[in-house]
């Protein structure tokens, strides 16, 4: 029995047609047409464009570059069904890669496979990405000139982490810096993104090992800045990776940052403690 159920009538050049959208309590949701049960979402995306302006959109520019990523994803989805077509491929390999790994001992022959796969479909992803910002940066430049009247420039690009041509480039050189400290190094990620995630094997007992895992630490990202990359890509800087801030952007940044801060929250009540908050 449907928790809430969503009824809505579209009117097209052609005829009007009523869709009809049933949530049940464990989440799941069906979908209606013309009274015809929807089976595929996919069967959507040529039949109804819609655009919807909501707050929530804020969180595309202040919040995590996940949120940039799947604001992309979801409007790219609409606009091409090829694109569809490789993200829900790349989810599914990821998915069974990981089950793979999840054994314990995995045969590498079908691993490879995998990697191959999440490699082929990843590409398209990045590609994709790539056009698409190239090609709303146009647009929005223009509309951001005639508001700010000519004063200000405004430039989208898409930047993963580790560009997708360093990437090769980026693990040996992990491997280097694991050799040259004596560490274990765990990497691992989603590379359809250009999110590596260099997991250091060590005791913090060990005060002699912890301190090579500090020097491997400021090198990996020393190498992923020289490369093109950033600090991160996901889940923003945080307090882990703050004293690397500076490598990337610069002290004026950062003491302007502060200052716009402390004009509009002079009493650092949001978020304090932070790098920026006081």
């Amino acid at each position: 029995m449907a928790h809430a159920i969503l009824r809505a009538s579209l009117f097209g050049e052609e005829a009007e047609r009523q869709v009809e959208i049933r949530l049940s309590r464990d989440g799941k949701k069906e979908i209606r047409v013309d009274k015809v049960r929807v089976e595929r979402l996919s069967d959507m995306m040529e039949r109804f464009y819609v655009v919807v302006f909501s707050p929530e959109d804020l969180k595309i520019v202040k919040e995590e570059p996940e949120k940039r990523r799947s604001f992309m994803d979801r409007e790219l989805c609409r606009l091409s069904l090829s694109y569809l077509s490789h993200l829900v491929a790349y989810k599914k390999t990821l998915m069974q890669r990981n089950a793979l790994l999840r054994t314990g001992n995995p045969d590498r022959e079908s691993l490879f496979v995998w990697d191959d796969a999440l490699a082929a479909h990843g590409a398209q992803l990045v590609h994709r990405r790539a056009r698409f910002l190239e090609e709303i940066s146009g647009i929005s430049s223009g509309i951001h000139s005639q508001i700010t009247q000519g004063k200000e420039t405004l430039e989208l690009s898409y930047q993963p982490s580790v560009p997708p041509a360093a990437m090769p480039g980026v693990i040996a050189a992990i491997e280097e810096v694991a050799a040259r400290r004596g560490v274990v190094i765990g990497t691992f990620g989603h590379a359809g993104d250009g999110n590596l995630h260099p997991t250091i094997l060590t005791d913090k007992r060990d005060k002699e090992e912890f301190h090579r895992v500090e020097l491997a630490v400021d090198e990996i990202f020393d190498v992923a800045l020289s490369l093109g990359g950033t600090l991160s890509g996901e889940h923003g800087i945080g307090t882990a990776k703050s004293k690397w801030l500076e490598k990337e952007t610069s002290k004026a940044t950062i003491i302007y940052s502060r200052r716009l801060k402390k004009a509009v929250d002079p009493n650092y009540l949001l978020n304090p403690g932070k790098i920026i908050g006081g």
